[in-house]
């Protein structure tokens, strides 16, 4: 079976070009010609191994090679050399064996540490200095094991609450927790804080970068240790910057992905992003994403859902309430009961003036007794239609509730049909399904039917 290709990094396939050009009419680079391709053939700033070599304190011999080359021209004698166009495949073999998906300049200088040793540089030196910028600082055992760790994405920081109030460890179910920050999403946070295409996002944005990872608390994040953010430092956030990614683009996040794994990190993309999700599983890297129902933000208003509100609150009008009955399971003197109440949705305007009018289907030895006002006694009585008809004295603000009364039964009760009036509202009627459960049991899920306006 063919070998999966590999990618190369762009200092890699620098110093691969370099070699290439200095290749005699056999296909080799032959002597000093090797270590001028590195030092000399390549731009500043597209290899590490060029920029360590064309050091004189690296390679002290670099001025005289100079000077034998433009007296007696390219070295056709010196006893190292390398097969410039197998040379690739050599350096991806060393890479397949690091266990890699990509090609990275430690893995041709390793295919070079022959050559540059009898040329009196010592790879070794280089290699210290290559590693340490390509991959960053070695992880020690301990920042590894016992914990889990996850790559924020953007699209957490932005869409969801603030990283310090998600309760990590639950999500995960670890007892440690390390969330790790990548370059490219910390300037891409730096672009939202001032370019954001809202008020909520640049806000988001500079909270993050200033409020959590300002002055000495960046450094805290870059160190082994990182920074302690919640759970009495057991989640800690770490950066992760080294110097060769540029940091700039979205792919950059699964690249910092692959250089954490590639280094024996346990890495797991966290976002909430379904396209780079997408790309994260297709290249083999563990996905997570947080409870939306618990720490999702709850979706901007577009704008012109600003503009009707902002119309609404000049001419002192508010959106109409939506109401619903809700029954929840109780005992009362080892009795089944349910607390009957009326709730208004988070996202409807505040009720008042509210009439609701109910009644109970199924049971036996129904008693119904007033809860409205808070009070503890005071049986409710039908009126001519069967229905219990009851005032609400308190406005009902939204995503709050309000007990209007108690029922006990000695058989279990089916559902409650309901009407509701409301100040500047249309008729609303429903049905709360009263699911089976033991009588015991604290509390119970409903089943409105819809809440429909009529």
């Amino acid at each position: 079976m063919t070998a999966k290709p590999l990618e190369w990094s762009r200092g890699a396939v620098a110093v691969v070009k370099a070699l290439r050009g200095r290749a005699n009419a056999d296909g080799l680079v032959i002597g000093r010609e090797i270590a001028l391709a590195l030092a000399c053939d390549i731009l500043p700033g597209e290899s590490l191994i060029g920029a360590a070599i064309s050091d004189p304190q690296v390679w002290g011999g670099i001025h005289q090679a100079l000077i034998d080359r433009q007296q007696n021209g390219p070295d056709r004698t010196g006893s190292a050399s390398i097969a410039a166009y197998g040379f690739g495949l050599q350096v991806e073999e060393i890479a397949r064996r690091d266990g890699v998906r990509r090609v990275g300049e430690r893995h041709v200088l390793a295919a070079l540490a022959t050559q540059l040793t009898a040329l009196a540089i010592h790879p070794d030196v280089v290699g210290v200095q290559v590693e340490s910028a390509e991959v960053g600082p070695g992880f020690k055992r301990e920042e590894i094991e016992g914990q889990w760790h996850g790559l924020l994405e953007t699209s957490v920081i932005i869409e969801y609450t603030d990283i310090r109030e998600i309760d990590w460890r639950h999500e995960t179910g670890a007892k440690k927790v390390t969330l790790w920050v990548p370059a490219s999403v910390l300037n891409e946070l730096g672009q939202l804080g001032s370019h954001g295409d809202s008020e909520r996002v640049r806000d988001k944005a500079h909270k993050f970068t200033v409020g959590l990872l300002g002055g000495e608390q960046l450094d805290q994040a870059l160190s082994r240790e990182g920074l302690a953010i919640r759970d009495k430092g057991t989640v800690r956030l770490r950066v992760w910057a080294p110097t060769t990614m540029a940091g700039r683009f979205n792919t950059d996040h699964l690249e910092a992905a692959f250089e954490l794994r590639d280094r024996g990190m346990p890495i797991v993309l966290i976002t909430g992003d379904i396209g780079l999700t997408a790309r994260a599983k297709t290249a083999g890297i563990a996905t997570f994403r947080p409870d939306d129902d618990k720490w999702r933000l709850r979706p901007e208003l577009s704008p012109r859902e600003k503009e009707l509100e902002l119309r609404l609150k000049r001419a002192e009008l508010q959106r109409p309430p939506s109401l619903q009955i809700s029954a929840r399971r109780t005992t009362v003197a080892n009795v089944g009961a349910l607390d009957i109440w009326v709730q208004n949705d988070v996202d409807a305007g505040e009720a008042r003036t509210v009439l609701v009018m109910w009644r109970i289907n199924g049971g036996a030895d129904v008693q119904a007794w007033n809860r409205v006002g808070g009070v503890t006694f005071g049986e409710l009585y039908r009126g001519v239609d069967g229905r219990f008809h009851q005032d609400v004295p308190a406005t009902i603000p939204p995503g709050a509730d309000y007990q209007l009364a108690q029922v006990t039964f000695k058989a279990p009760v089916v559902s409650i049909e309901y009407e509701i009036w409301a100040a500047g509202s249309q008729r609303m009627t429903g049905t709360a399904r009263v699911e089976e459960a033991p009588v015991a049991e604290a509390a119970v899920a409903t089943k409105p039917n819809g809440g429909q306006r009529r």
